[in-house]
């Protein structure tokens, strides 16, 4: 995992894990951001956080098929940074799962 990468998790149980299987007809569930090689940053209930890699089991790292410069890394992990503590935009969810209704 390097800084830049794009992580995208698979599984969970829990409620919105089901819902977003359900209405995305993916085995992903949730991405994230690497910031290093064990770091990453994601979207939760509560905001944007900072996070550890530690006891993840099920995770597909997407590497870019052409390498990321340095700048390009530097620009996605100040990018990600820089959202720390910004909310959840729940009804940009909304929008999405209503899109999705036939």
């Amino acid at each position: 995992m390097k800084k830049g990468d794009v992580l995208l998790f698979i599984g969970g149980n829990c409620l919105i894990d089901i819902v977003i299987r359900f209405w995305t007809h993916s085995e992903y569930t949730h991405a994230a951001l690497a910031i290093n090689e064990s770091e990453f940053v994601e979207a939760w209930w509560d905001g944007v956080r900072r996070n550890n890699i530690e006891g993840y089991t099920s995770i597909i790292v997407f590497e870019p098929i052409t390498p990321l410069s340095i700048l390009q890394q530097t620009e996605i992990v100040l990018y990600a940074l820089e959202k720390i503590g910004q909310r959840f935009n729940y009804f940009q969810l909304l929008g999405f799962i209503i899109q999705k209704i036939p």
